[in-house]
Formats: C-alpha cells, structure tokens, sequence
C-alpha cells in the first residue's frame, strides 16, 4: 500500500547474499569464524588491497555491512570465543571509509535493522552489531560512538 509497507517487509538473507560474490562472503565468513580478534589486521588489510581499494568499490562497504548484520549469524560458542565480532569488523568498515557519503550510507547499513525492527519476526542479532559497536568503542574510540549517535538522531 505504500512506503509504511515496503519499510515493514524483512529483507530476504537471499538478497543480502546476491550482493557480494561467494569469494567475499566465504572470506567474511572465514574472517567472522576463525581469525582471533586482535590477530585480525593482515586479513582486513588483505580484504581491502582485495575488494575495497578502488573509488568505485567504496559503495560495496554497505552491502559488506548489511550481509554481516543480516546474514552473519554466530552461534553461542562463537560468540564466547576469542574470534574477532561482527562489531569490530563493521568498526574497521567504517572507520575506513575514505568518503562522508559511503560513510552514511554505512551507517545506514548498521542501523536499517533498527528503524524496521519487529520483535515477532525479527532476529535479535540484525541489531546486536550496532549496539556492540557503539558500547564497545566507547573506552578507547568515542568518537565512534558519538559519530553513530549523531546519525541516529539526526
């Protein structure tokens, strides 16, 4: 009936998949599930010079982010490990992002699952990252935090 339907509509985790090529997301997934978080740096540096490095792959950083909210799911004892979150990975999208455009649409990618989240049908971990993020970076990278606050407020 209009855009209060569209907005209410989950996106498909097929559509989020078709985004990236099975190269990148089998590489997310392996950085998502067996690099040590702290050990992370030459896999983030080797996905960048890989995917990220050109003006024009600067766009691909939001669909990246919204296939590790939407599609990336771990499991409990992921989630315990010492393999690096879903937050610090998204936290290194972002603070790499050489444009205030790709920036924005970035964190609009963090946050979309927030402005449309319907408990009944949506899974607590599309909005998990976001909150992480912002909690996490508070200690060392406030200006994370206050950076995505101000978005979500504007």
């Amino acid at each position: 009936t209009g855009i209060l339907q569209i907005l209410q509509t989950r996106t498909s985790r097929r559509f989020l998949q078709s985004r990236l090529t099975p190269e990148m997301e089998r590489k997310l997934v392996f950085l998502t599930s067996n690099v040590k978080f702290g050990l992370q740096k030459r896999y983030q540096d080797w996905f960048t010079k890989q995917y990220l490095s050109t003006t024009e792959s600067q766009a691909l950083r939001y669909d990246v982010i919204r296939f590790i909210v939407g599609v990336i799911h771990p499991t409990n004892e992921l989630l315990c490990s010492d393999i690096i979150p879903r937050w610090a990975v998204i936290g290194w999208l972002l603070t790499s992002c050489t444009s205030p455009v790709v920036l924005a649409n970035c964190k609009l990618a963090l946050f979309y699952d927030w402005l449309c989240y319907d408990p009944e049908k949506d899974n607590i971990m599309n909005i998990e990252p976001a909150i992480l993020l912002m909690s996490n970076s508070i200690p060392k990278h406030a200006s994370i935090t206050a950076g995505l606050l101000d978005f979500l407020c504007r």
